[in-house]
């Protein structure tokens, strides 16, 4: 932990010395024996600001400090190594440094007033989009992807932020009757499992880029294969991707904890679908899931039954796309262009439909099933148009009435 001086308290928490030395004598920061200050009083000092600020008084504070009607302790816990500030004349002032910083205004959704010092890890994010500039992105790309995964960031804070209040802090206040003393009481944990978040996201973040960079290398490897005159892997197999239709507009308007209760209905009834025709679930998607056929009759089936089952069985409306092609299989998940196809032939279904390649149509081998043509189509990611047919069971004509028996 990090030892400092008042000077280095009052830098890095944006304030005055004089204002960091009111914090002293309020006894909101205490230094050492050797006068020293930790890390943790950048966050003491900036909350406390935050608060006079807003209106709260200094002196009333320090007086239910004195009392022991309030502390500061839980801070220490929570925000042991605070993200500081950084004074404009430290940083980088030219015509690059502002754009870049309006930049992290869009991305963020927060303007730093003028003279206002800016925060280290601002200051980081932007390196972040001048390296990716450095090697080649363009600038705007650049910002608009750090924007993508700022938001999908603040989707996981949310998430586990969610988990905290439901599992502990909310039952701390009830059994404390105060939010301080419930803070105080949980801070040693809260920050275990913010540690824990940090560590999932982390260990998520990188299986899902080695999943991502190994489904390209096997797509480059097929192209390399068929330009080389290798033939392809003769078997062939089937892969289904069931999503909800509209699910970002449902997840808004109904929220996360139905929409995660939609999540689980969904995997348990795919996979229920998939047992029963000899399929098998291969993974969940959030808002949908994908499945491994051995045979298009076995994948064109559960895609059916699962888009005409799914709202009887009170999950939100699915569509489907299936695609039948060589794949290859690493730790019990599929790969490969075919693969990629019937992810993007999924998106081109609408609620109810079920979506399926010329492959899916020639492996075929039912009477029970009509295709109808939509025709070639561009699909994301794949470069040659897609011949793409709507698939839907084949309505049984009713048997025709006899006006009279026949006489003998």
């Amino acid at each position: 932990m990090d030892r400092l001086g008042l000077a280095d308290i009052a830098r890095r928490a944006g304030v005055g010395v004089d204002v960091v030395r009111s914090y002293v004598e309020a006894g909101v920061l205490t230094p050492d024996a050797t006068g020293a200050y930790r890390s943790s009083d950048i966050a003491r000092a900036r909350l406390v600001s935050a608060l006079v600020e807003a209106g709260v008084s200094l002196h009333a504070m320090a007086a239910a400090i004195a009392d022991g009607r309030l502390s500061f302790r839980f801070v220490d816990l929570l925000m042991p190594d605070p993200v500081g500030l950084v004074p404009v004349s430290s940083a980088a002032d030219d015509a690059a440094a502002r754009d870049q910083e309006e930049a992290i205004q869009r991305i963020l959704g927060t303007k730093r007033d003028a003279g206002d010092p800016i925060r280290e890890d601002d200051l980081a994010i932007l390196d972040v989009i001048t390296r990716a500039v450095e090697l080649g992105a363009p600038g705007d790309r650049a910002v608009s992807m750090v924007r993508s995964v700022g938001q999908a960031a603040k989707k996981i804070t949310d998430l586990q932020r969610d988990f905290i209040d439901e599992v502990l802090l909310t039952p701390a206040i009830a059994r404390t009757g105060s939010p301080i003393a419930a803070l105080e009481a949980t801070s040693e944990t809260r920050y275990a499992y913010r540690e824990l978040g940090r560590r999932l996201s982390a260990l998520l973040l990188e299986r899902f880029v080695d999943d991502a960079v190994f489904t390209n290398l096997v797509e480059l490897t097929e192209q390399a294969l068929a330009e080389g005159g290798v033939q392809a892997p003769a078997l062939r197999e089937t892969v289904v991707f069931v999503d909800v239709s509209g699910y970002t507009g449902l997840a808004e308007v109904h929220g996360d904890l139905v929409s995660a209760h939609q999540a689980g209905l969904l995997a348990d009834f795919v996979q229920d679908l998939a047992r029963v025709h000899g399929a098998r679930l291969v993974k969940t998607l959030g808002d949908g899931a994908m499945v491994h056929a051995t045979s298009a009759h076995v994948g064109l089936e559960v895609a059916l039954e699962a888009v005409s089952r799914a709202e009887t069985n009170g999950i939100w409306a699915l569509h489907a796309g299936v695609n039948t092609g060589a794949m290859v299989r690493r730790d019990g998940d599929y790969y490969g262009a075919a693969v990629n196809i019937a992810s993007r032939v999924a998106d081109q279904a609408g609620p109810g439909e079920v979506v399926v390649t010329q492959a899916v149509v020639d492996a075929w081998t039912g009477d029970n099933v009509d295709f109808t043509a939509i025709g070639p189509v561009n699909l994301k990611h794949v470069a040659e148009p897609v011949a793409l047919f709507r698939a839907a069971r084949r309505q049984r004509q009713a048997p025709r009435h006899r006006d009279s028996e026949s006489r003998a």
